[in-house]
């Protein structure tokens, strides 16, 4: 398409959470849960990092409100 930039997907393997590889802002896709339960692997990277995260994530599932949006997958 005119215009379109095309870009390039990267897989990456192992613990990039904490320490991402390259400059800019980053996506990370990541499937989760409805249980409020952030334990271990991703999750647990991602609130040791930034704490917030976990704090928020299980005020949105005790209120069932973000900004207008249900707890609830799919």
């Amino acid at each position: 398409m005119e215009g379109q930039k095309n870009m390039e997907i990267k897989y990456l393997s192992g613990n990039d959470v904490r320490e991402p590889v390259g400059d800019g802002r980053k996506i990370i896709g990541h499937c989760c849960n409805n249980l409020k339960i952030m334990g271990s692997g991703v999750a647990r990277a991602l609130f040791e990092k930034w704490p917030d995260v976990r704090s928020k994530y299980i005020d949105w599932g005790d209120t069932n409100d973000h900004f207008g949006k249900k707890f609830e997958l799919g």
